[in-house]
């Protein structure tokens, strides 16, 4: 893959600085044009669209979804769908259409995405799974309709939705709402310039490939593949599932530069690993524990070098085995949507 110059990061983020907004940061994004935005597996080939692609498909998505919702502008719709190619357009897709979005997770019971939809006041839900027993007064809109919505040149966006809100887990208690507007998700977007300069290994000027593996109703996903990748014009690469074989094979095929999960998955990666390890020889594993002391002990004195030098001299062949040759970095987080590194306050539904 040949990885080409894209944008300037701190022009962008000015101009993302000076209006606030999801209308803005889309306008940003769809400068990319031509530049890669999606990447998948069909039969094993690698199969791709670009940012222009997805700016038709948004269109296309948002004038489908104005027609069918036909609810108040600013009225929110529950988005309740794995993570996926198509995941950009439909998110877009019901801004541009005046809409507001609940993020939503898609394997949720029926009773709580009534819960949830009760407690958003939203209009309709776009979902991949039949829901029978959803309220009758939400209007119910299969996703794989939106994805076959007509081409259109007419559609002309009004006012355009600027909230985006997500839902906790509900594994220790109710599930509560958080209601983000533009301006508190542009800020998190914002923090590439400084990372830029603090984790130049992560934030490039380049068309990095970035491995979508979280959900997107999930805040780390939601923010970091979704808002903050397409802000720097990466493309996100779309496993088949989250199978072992399916990320392996996609990793290494479609070559990312970045994976971003949560240290859950790391941990079963070390764990398989040593799983592996243990069933080498005595002096491959001696061997092993002293290129993983001496190069922590690089790493210690001298980060980005040390970084380097396991990367590509002592555990270059294994990270090719497991994530493909490119791959410069894992990004590890866990958060729930109240934990979000806001300024502005935020409201629970």
């Amino acid at each position: 893959m040949t990885i080409l110059p894209v944008h300037d990061i701190k022009k962008n983020s000015d101009l993302l600085r000076s209006n606030k907004s999801l209308k803005n940061l889309y306008d940003i994004i769809a400068k990319y044009d031509d530049t890669e935005a999606a990447v998948w597996l069909e039969n094993g080939e690698i199969q791709s669209l670009t940012y222009s692609d997805y700016i038709k498909m948004t269109r296309n998505y948002a004038a489908f979804l104005h027609d069918a919702i036909e609810a108040e502008p600013d009225s929110y719709v529950v988005i309740s769908m794995d993570t996926c190619k198509e995941w950009f357009p439909v998110f877009w897709g019901v801004i541009q259409a005046g809409y507001n979005a609940v993020l939503v997770d898609v394997n949720q019971t029926d009773d709580m995405v009534n819960y949830q939809i009760q407690q958003s006041g939203a209009k309709a839900i776009i979902t991949t799974v039949q829901r029978p027993m959803l309220d009758p007064s939400v209007r119910y809109i299969d996703a794989n309709a939106v994805f076959q919505a007509p081409e259109t040149d007419t559609f002309t966006p009004g006012k355009w939705g600027d909230h985006a809100a997500l839902c906790t887990s509900g594994t220790t208690g109710t599930s509560r709402i958080f209601e983000y507007n533009g301006e508190a998700i542009v800020e998190q977007v914002l923090s590439s310039e400084l990372l830029s300069h603090s984790l130049k290994r992560a934030v490039s000027n380049k068309n990095f490939r970035s491995f979508a593996f979280l959900p997107y109703h999930h805040v780390f996903g939601f923010i970091v593949n979704l808002m903050w990748s397409c802000f720097l014009g990466y493309s996100n690469i779309y496993p088949a599932n989250r199978t072992p074989q399916a990320i392996l094979e996609t990793a290494q095929k479609c070559q990312p530069q970045l994976f971003v999960t949560v240290p859950l998955v790391a941990n079963n990666f070390c764990t398989g690993l040593q799983k592996k390890l243990a069933k080498e020889s005595v002096i491959k594993r001696a061997l092993f524990h002293t290129m993983k002391a001496v190069s922590l002990g690089i790493q210690r004195i001298a980060p980005d070098f040390g970084l380097k030098v396991a990367e590509k001299v002592f555990f270059g062949s294994l990270t090719s085995k497991l994530l493909g040759s490119s791959i410069s970095r894992m990004m590890q987080e866990i958060l729930e949507p109240s934990s979000l590194d806001v300024r502005l306050p935020k409201r629970s539904c």
